[in-house]
């Protein structure tokens, strides 16, 4: 795979997408005050442990790829990646962030 393959891959990785979408969201609708504690508590319990659990996984060459594409794979993937993402809704609902934003969290935890 190329630089620039890679690179697009990354940008569009799902972990990045919805990272970018939420801190868009936070940022245009919440005062930094307000704003910036729901995004740290959201780096620090969900995207963090996710990027660790999946640049090890490839690295240890349990998964072929950062995407996790192949569905086999998913299987060792998802028990560690769904308790990541409800620690990042209950940290949402505990910091009293906006309804929209803990309903966002949960369909993407329905996901």
């Amino acid at each position: 795979m190329t630089t620039f393959a890679r690179l697009v891959s990354w940008i569009g990785h799902p972990l990045v997408f919805v990272l970018a979408s939420v801190a868009v969201v936070v940022g245009t609708q919440l005062s930094p005050r307000t704003g910036l504690p729901i995004l740290l508590a959201l780096l620090l319990s969900t995207l963090v442990p996710t990027a660790i659990l999946l640049l090890s996984g490839v690295r240890s060459g349990r998964w072929s790829d950062a995407d996790v594409s192949v569905r086999k794979e998913r299987q060792r993937f998802f028990p560690w990646a769904v308790p990541f993402s409800l620690a990042g809704v209950i940290a949402m609902w505990w910091l009293q962030a906006p309804s929209y934003i803990i309903r966002g969290g949960m369909v993407t935890l329905g996901l």
